[in-house]
């Protein structure tokens, strides 16, 4: 029973972080033609109102879904009645936004973000669609259907955007990609999960999972409240093309965390559902994953670092060069954040939503603190007080979440520190060949820069025989199990 766990489990990590890996390189792609089709201010604007949908999201899902995974006695009821009431929430949060897009561009001051605003409105009402069949399918651990899918609709949603880009469409182009790929994955997961919802609602149904979702809604809802804040500030204050070159960087940060700790957490929550009971398997669980996710987070983090500048400018050109001293704070600070995505899976799974509760809504009042303050010194101000506020808060996150598994904090940073080690002698190596070498072009530089960080990261794992490292390889080398 246990070994048929540990393969569930691995093949459902390996096809969530392969889905999540393939889906933002196809996007990663498409960004780049979008990137020199359109301008920083165009996507200034689209980073504008993509604050506010990610302010009201989790309004549209009601934390539901993650109820709905968690709840071990689940019934029909329970998803038919979660999914109507979805459905109608998310349609009156479709003519909320719609009916409030005046509003929002007045309290932006630009007139242009009406029409954009109403276009962005309709993915309340898709995603919460999609929001029950995604839950039935990662309650069977099958995120070898969700990889497939995610890449897929990566490929039509970044073709039809960067079509309409070469056209003339500017910002539309990036809504149009946002409601693409929300509608596509709604009708694949739907396919996926072969499930569809019956014409019945029971309260009583309703009410086993609200008490589970109340918690985690208001979690995600504190945990977001602050998320945009940054982007709203700047947007409100320093201008749309400020916030253009803002929105870069935080983007570029944020790939390690939804291409490695996100896509391992999505697979690692309904895994430790299921072993919930045994807290001594969730510690074990805990502390091999964390390492695992650090891994492979410490290098991309480190490198968006050391080599930031043959990146930004190299890749997506020169326009973007502001962009760079900016990456540079935020991707110290999406290295923290990598580290502190999977003590929400450890509330979740051991039932304690409220904890994740209570320390988000502490991280998220002094992320706001931070940033009102570094705003007096401007975007490069705000960067630095965002990752001030993210590593002052990390500490209390990983100490609850250690101490509800019965695990030593010291334990944890003890396993973490090999891999951090071998990440700054990497980063020294890159730094070093980014100050020292001779000028030549960028995207060689950068070739160069990635070459050479490779090499010296994998080479401190095997000298300082890291053992995330050889659990890695271990794993690499296991056939994926098909579920």
């Amino acid at each position: 029973m246990k070994g048929a766990y540990r393969e569930r489990t691995l093949s459902a990590a390996k096809w969530s972080v392969s889905g999540d890996v393939a889906e933002q390189a196809i996007r990663f792609t498409f960004g780049i033609a979008l990137a020199r089709l359109l301008s920083p201010r165009d996507f200034g604007l689209m980073a504008m109102l993509a604050a506010l949908y990610q302010l009201t999201s989790p309004l549209a899902t009601l934390g539901l879904g993650e109820a709905l995974v968690q709840r071990q006695d689940l019934t029909e009821a329970h998803r038919s009645s979660a999914f109507w009431v979805l459905v109608l929430g998310g349609s009156l949060l479709t003519g909320v936004f719609m009916t409030c897009a005046p509003a929002i561009a007045a309290l932006y001051g630009t007139s242009e973000l009406v029409p954009l605003a109403m276009l962005v409105s309709g993915i309340f009402v898709l995603d919460a669609i999609g929001s029950v069949p995604r839950a039935i399918v990662a309650r069977r651990l099958d995120f070898r259907a969700i990889a497939r899918l995610q890449c897929g609709v990566a490929v039509i949603a970044g073709a039809s955007a960067v079509t309409l880009a070469w056209h003339g469409f500017g910002p539309v182009s990036l809504v149009a990609d946002l409601l693409i790929t929300s509608a596509f994955e709604g009708v694949l997961l739907f396919r996926a999960s072969a499930w569809r919802p019956r014409l019945a609602f029971r309260m009583t149904a309703l009410r086993d999972v609200l008490g589970f979702g109340a918690y985690n809604l208001a979690a995600r809802m504190t945990s977001l409240s602050a998320g945009p804040m940054d982007q709203l500030v700047i947007g409100k204050f320093l201008g749309s093309t400020t916030l253009g070159l803002y929105a870069r960087a935080y983007n570029i940060m944020r790939v390690p965390l939804l291409n490695v700790s996100r896509s391992i957490v999505r697979a690692m929550f309904p895994s430790l559902a299921l072993i919930q009971d045994d807290v001594a398997r969730v510690r074990e669980t805990y502390v091999r994953t964390t390492a695992m996710v650090a891994l492979a987070t410490v290098p991309m983090c480190l490198g968006f670092f050391a080599a930031a500048e043959p990146l930004v400018v190299g890749v997506f050109g020169p326009q973007w060069r502001e962009t760079v001293p900016i990456l540079r704070v935020l991707s110290l600070a999406g290295l923290v954040q990598c580290m502190t995505a999977l003590p929400n899976i450890v509330f979740l799974s051991q039932g304690r939503p409220d904890l994740q509760f209570r320390l988000t809504g502490l991280e998220r009042i002094s992320t706001l603190t931070a940033i009102v303050i570094g705003l007096h010194w401007g975007v490069l101000g705000v960067a630095t007080a965002y990752l001030s506020s993210t590593c002052l808060t990390a500490v209390p996150t990983l100490y609850v979440a250690a101490k509800l598994v019965h695990l030593r904090l010291g334990t944890l940073f003890a396993t973490l520190s090999p891999v951090l080690l071998a990440g700054a002698l990497m980063t020294a190596v890159v730094v070093a060949i980014d100050v020292w070498a001779p000028p030549f072009d960028l995207r060689v530089r950068l070739v160069v820069e990635v070459a050479s960080g490779i090499l010296a990261y994998w080479g401190a794992l095997r000298l300082l025989r890291v053992r995330a490292y050889q659990d890695a390889v271990g794993l690499l080398r296991r056939p994926a199990l098909v579920v």
